[in-house]
């Protein structure tokens, strides 16, 4: 596959449905469960802020916490 240019590049090297992308999706997943139950989210009383990684919106997990935080 030939190598992408631009903002995020490095992370648009596989495909949506690729065995990479799905695994990484299960463990962002797993991290993301692993989290709420750690802090005690979502709770109205806490707030959380999102400092963020990355723009990117190629996958579903690109930025998880957005896409599946309530």
């Amino acid at each position: 596959m030939a190598q992408k240019s631009g903002i995020n590049a490095q992370y648009n090297v596989a495909k949506a449905d690729s065995v990479p992308v799905r695994v990484a999706a299960w463990q962002h997943r797993r991290m993301f469960d692993r989290f709420l139950t750690l802090f005690d989210l979502p709770n109205p009383a806490r707030s959380l802020l999102d400092i963020g990684v990355t723009s990117d919106r190629s996958y579903e997990a690109s930025n998880y916490l957005k896409a599946w935080y309530p």
